[in-house]
């Protein structure tokens, strides 16, 4: 037996739904702000991070999330650890 596509896209959605409370904590939480919400939408989008506010608000921003394990630091700039976590920003709001 052999998995489809389309079958490891509906897997992949319904561990998306499962992890939503948790992606949601994480995203609305008080250790999450609004830069840090932009940096991670901007990076979730593939668009660039630098127009998600103020520079010196934006290192912060991406600092902290590295310090939190949700992005790493990679040659070109920066990844989510968790590709789930990546989709769920990328569907959020």
């Amino acid at each position: 037996m052999h998995a489809t596509l389309a079958d490891v896209e509906q897997a992949f959605a319904s561990v998306l739904t499962s992890a939503a409370m948790y992606f949601d904590e994480l995203w609305r939480g008080r250790d999450t702000d609004d830069t840090q919400r932009a940096v991670m939408r901007a990076i979730a989008l593939r668009q660039d991070v630098r127009r998600s506010g103020d520079p010196e608000a934006v290192n912060v921003a991406l600092n902290r999330l590295v310090q939190r394990d949700m992005l790493a630091k990679t040659a070109n700039g920066y990844c989510f650890r968790v590709e789930l976590m990546r989709r769920w920003v990328e569907q959020a709001e």
